[in-house]
């Protein structure tokens, strides 16, 4: 049988070839905003530990170090909604990525459905092909079967007559 070859395979192999980059990316942003948000727990967790350290002071320790605090802890806020912003933007870009993934595994899909349809068609013909040379073979050797009864069969005549 005649080996199957599929003319549109390269793109087939493209867009398995995106839809598993577009999954590595859209993996890699998952981990980036895993790492966003366990920064920001990180920051208001020091900022927690911060306030108590400060509360378990002795009231005249306590008064300096509300100054201190309160610039620490406008820093900290300052790195936290920075790093909030970050985390809405790696979100947003999970997102476009995540869509891009879905459109890419459709296209994937779509074309791994038609490959199987056009192997198929493929196959049916070569198969048909294939009944088509044995009914050939067939008819020649009962051709040949009918010619060689009717020689013998003339020979066996024209022995008797002769």
């Amino acid at each position: 049988m005649k080996r199957f070859i599929w003319r549109l395979q390269p793109l087939l192999d493209l867009t398995i070839q995106r839809e598993k980059l577009l999954r590595a990316e859209v993996y890699a942003l998952a981990q980036d905003i895993i790492l966003h948000r366990s920064q920001i727990a990180q920051q208001r967790a020091e900022l927690r530990m911060k306030l108590i350290d400060l509360a378990e002071q002795d009231l005249s320790d306590r008064l300096a170090g509300q100054a201190n605090f309160v610039k620490y802890t406008e820093a900290i806020e300052k790195k936290i909604r920075s790093l909030t912003e970050q985390l809405e933007d790696l979100k947003i870009q999970q997102k476009e990525k995540t869509e891009q993934l879905a459109q890419a595994k459709s296209s994937r899909e779509a074309l791994e459905e038609k490959r199987t349809e056009a192997k198929v068609q493929h196959t049916k013909a070569m198969l048909k092909h294939e009944q088509k040379q044995l009914d050939e073979v067939a008819h020649l050797a009962i051709a040949r079967q009918i010619i060689d009864a009717t020689v013998a069969e003339h020979t066996l005549t024209r022995r008797q007559t002769g």
